[in-house]
């Protein structure tokens, strides 16, 4: 593996000696070199354009926000987007620094059916991240099965599902007895949206006997897109709401209802159940380093989806013999966890990645 990644790195710097100074094309399109935010012309450097520009632009460049129309905002956002193609770059410079002992610290794994989680939890956490790529069947099956086995994980502890896909409770906390839904309050917003993706999730949760909590703010994210008295245009509401600016705004609400679940039941497990990028820690403002506390990140997606969950993921490619077995059967998962744990999870972004067929 490590002179397969070496091979990569020598391929690259060829590239780059070959092509510096003139047009980056991919695909026979002409790739930028730059790109703007407000007033702030921001150029990068060939040798990083060339291999990530396209998921540099779903990351940063495309999470814009229509200045015309909304320039305070757009100026916060371009700010935040500023911020993390910055930390981005200084993420890179420290993978290529680093790439030989974080080849060394991953440990690959293949399971033909149920992946044992219990034997990558840690028992003393107080928070779990599930970070998926929504609307992909053979994904949220794989969290079915997960949030099935934590029961029985930890047996002796009140586990709350605090999830993106449910709409929060948008009164104060004072008037609220109680901040799961009900049995009957769930069915009644099941009712309907059977074909949601993620309620295989929350039938297994609910069997599991998981106590469901919705994070999504939609009445206080309408709000927070006022602009001169009047409501964010609807086609710009999308681009809004997945924004840095939006996302920083849901991060934040969401954190304020999960700190006040701990506050209520200190001894809980709180699993946190959203989009990957609301919870890598390579995100900025990642749910994780909003609550604090001891937290495990883990993601589930398909091999298409890596790059786009963490660029640098890109380089990682397994030996013949874990790829013949993920390919072996559509029940294979590639489970890919730390050797030693603390060492580049908050450089890759998480804790644990569960890779599954498409």
């Amino acid at each position: 593996m490590i002179k397969k990644l070496l091979l990569f790195f020598f391929i690259l710097s060829l590239c780059n000696g070959a092509f510096a100074g003139g047009p980056l094309v991919k695909g026979g399109r002409k790739v930028m070199q730059s790109f703007t935010l407000g007033n702030t012309h921001v150029k990068f450097l060939p040798e990083i354009m060339r291999p990530y520009y396209f998921n540099l632009e779903s990351r940063f460049f495309d999470a814009k926000i229509n200045g015309v129309r909304y320039p305070k905002l757009s100026a916060s956002n371009d700010g935040k987007i500023l911020s993390a193609a910055i930390q981005f770059k200084a993420d890179l410079a420290f993978f290529q620094a680093h790439a030989h002992q974080i080849v060394q610290n991953i440990k690959s794994n293949v399971f033909v059916g149920p992946v044992d989680y219990q034997n990558y939890l840690p028992r003393d956490i107080d928070y779990l991240y599930i970070g998926e790529i929504h609307n992909e069947g053979f994904i949220q099956d794989e969290i079915s099965q997960f949030i099935a086995q934590l029961p029985s994980i930890y047996p002796n502890r009140t586990i709350y599902l605090a999830t993106e896909f449910i709409p929060a409770k948008e009164v104060p906390f004072s008037r609220q007895t109680q901040l799961a839904y009900s049995d009957k309050a769930l069915d009644s917003w099941f009712e309907g949206n059977e074909d949601h993706a993620s309620f295989i999730v929350f039938q297994s949760a609910r069997k599991g006997g998981l106590q469901i909590v919705g994070l999504e703010p939609q009445l206080a994210l309408l709000e927070q897109g006022l602009v001169d008295g009047t409501y964010i245009a609807e086609e710009d509401f999308e681009d809004y709401a997945t924004s840095m600016e939006g996302v920083y705004f849901r991060n934040n609400y969401w954190a304020r209802i999960v700190r006040e679940i701990r506050r209520r039941d200190p001894e809980a497990l709180i699993v946190v159940y959203g989009g990957i990028d609301h919870v890598a820690y390579h995100n900025p403002f990642c749910m994780p380093s909003l609550i604090g506390g001891k937290g495990f990140v883990m993601q589930v997606l398909t091999p298409r989806y890596l790059p786009e969950a963490n660029p640098l993921f890109r380089h990682f490619r397994e030996s013949d013999a874990i790829r013949d077995m993920f390919l072996s059967s559509e029940e294979a998962k590639l489970v890919n966890s730390w050797k030693n744990p603390q060492s580049y999870n908050h450089l890759l972004g998480v804790d644990l990645s569960i890779i599954v067929h498409e």
